[in-house]
């Protein structure tokens, strides 16, 4: 937001203030000039009115040619680039393809290449997903589990709204022994100082961690018992022990209530 004020500013400082000295000069010209005949400023006039015309159309029409040619080199850009991914997006397809037919022990190494070709490509697109998702199914085959819970974790990264990834990405953690409760935010594993805990099998989370990952500010009012949080115009309103909260005045039920746990304020994750 910043640089689009300032580039307004600099808009109207390079723009206005010159159109406003034009016109301040072309009126003391016709101020000294009105002694002379009314012949002489009118055929003036003509004369200037005639050469600002030509010379306005011929400004005109240069600009109006550059930025067609501009146009028209940023289309020529455009399909370039958009030929060029889809070649490269048909040749992963065919070397995923390829991957049905090795081994589970030549999978690995299979995979470690295939990583190497997503991990060059800067852009984050939907393919990136699938590429991913099918990157940790190969390793899980090939019995890597922890690239495959890496790969896992990059694929949910790409698109942190897909559930059934993040599903798949816990039973990857269970298999390889770690049943630590982790909380992802955006797609990204948060680390607090007190981690999520289950309680009448109900995970909570400590809210001050998470909001302070989300940007949010947190209040705590020790008389009253409450945890308020703020976020671009949302408030929360929790109370220690209740299971009912207020979303900008509104009552939501929650799954449990809030609570205080080594001096950290937990809330249900539903």
């Amino acid at each position: 937001m910043r640089k689009l004020i300032l580039c307004s500013l600099i808009l109207a400082l390079g723009a206005t203030p010159a159109y406003a000295k034009g016109n301040s000069h072309s009126g003391s010209s016709s101020n000294s000039g009105s002694s002379h005949s009314s012949s002489s400023s009118n055929s003036s006039s003509d004369h200037s009115s005639s050469s600002s015309d030509s010379g306005s159309n011929h400004s005109s029409t240069s600009t109006t040619t550059t930025a067609n040619t501009s146009n028209t080199d940023q289309t020529n850009t455009s399909t370039t680039t958009d030929h060029s991914n889809e070649k490269k997006q048909k040749e992963l397809d065919k070397r995923f393809e390829d991957a049905a037919n090795l081994q589970s022990t030549e999978l690995k190494n299979y995979a470690d290449e295939l990583k190497k070709s997503l991990s060059s490509d800067q852009q984050t697109t939907p393919e990136q997903s699938k590429y991913y998702s099918k990157l940790s199914e190969m390793y899980d085959k090939s019995g890597d589990l922890s690239s495959a819970i890496q790969t896992k974790e990059q694929e949910i990264q790409t698109n942190y709204t897909n559930l059934d990834s993040v599903k798949k990405l816990g039973e990857l953690y269970s298999k390889a022994g770690n049943t630590d409760v982790k909380t992802l935010i955006n797609g990204h594993q948060s680390h607090f100082d007190t981690p999520p805990v289950i309680k009448d099998g109900h995970t909570l989370i400590p809210i001050r961690g998470v909001s302070e990952s989300l940007k949010a500010d947190v209040q705590w009012d020790s008389t009253a018992q409450t945890i308020t949080i703020n976020r671009d115009g949302t408030t929360i309103v929790l109370t220690v022990g209740s299971n009912v909260a207020t979303i900008n005045g509104e009552s939501v039920t929650l799954d449990a209530p809030s609570s205080i746990m080594n001096g950290r304020a937990f809330v249900p994750l539903r």
